[in-house]
């Protein structure tokens, strides 16, 4: 109860530091695009699924309109999420395509040498990719104390589901996983890398540094 004359007030509880993850809406590769995906040679891969030999297939024409989807997605991440100047751009780097049947996994890791890494689901049963928050990066630092409900702020994992069609984006050095994958029809999706082109730093700070898509 409030006394008369004052109004009651609520508090408000602000995000400080944000992890950002972009999801696209959906996107569907032509089909000559993924009967192309379909023939490509594959390796096995950790975790009992299987990789394309080739770890560029987005530089070949053939995935022209693929590349192209995703080059514009990097472009919204780098300018409204990133917030990146004009003469800095996200490229990617290596793209490789994930094939896994029923039992194959993918290992807990993060990938080194890479600013933002991208997943496309193009297909398959439901098997959420798994993002963890860093060790020691919770409200609590080293505490695990007993939780009751779980929230965005003490969280220390987030499931983010395939949804056929869509890509997300997210910072390459946030651990991840996909955990063993319990449908039948085979899931397939594309990953890749990326890096920066562009200047970096600036001249005053001691800290500029033009990094040129033959780098990257």
């Amino acid at each position: 109860m409030t006394s008369e004359g004052t109004k009651a007030r609520h508090s408000e509880v602000v995000d400080l530091f944000s992890i950002p993850m972009l999801v696209t809406p959906p996107f569907h590769p032509p089909v000559a695009e993924l009967a192309y995906l379909q023939g490509l040679p594959t390796v096995p891969n950790r975790g009992g699924g299987r990789v394309s030999e080739d770890t560029e297939i987005l530089r070949s024409p053939a995935l022209a309109r693929t590349a192209g989807f995703v080059d514009d997605q990097l472009e919204i991440f780098a300018r409204e999420v990133a917030g990146l100047s004009a003469d800095t751009r996200l490229v990617v780097t290596q793209s490789w395509l994930n094939l896994a049947g029923p039992g194959a996994r993918h290992h807990t890791h993060r990938h080194p040498n890479s600013i933002v890494s991208g997943v496309l689901y193009l297909q398959g049963d439901p098997a959420p990719t798994r993002i963890f928050r860093e060790a020691g990066a919770s409200m609590f630092g080293a505490m695990e104390p007993r939780l009751e409900v779980i929230n965005r702020f003490n969280r220390g994992v987030v499931d983010v589901e395939n949804a056929a069609s869509r890509l997300i984006l997210f910072p390459s050095n946030l651990l991840h996983e996909v955990a063993e994958y319990p449908g039948t029809a085979t899931r397939m999706t594309i990953a890749f890398n990326t890096f920066f082109v562009g200047r970096l730093g600036r001249n005053r700070k001691l800290t500029a540094l033009d990094v040129h898509a033959g780098a990257a």
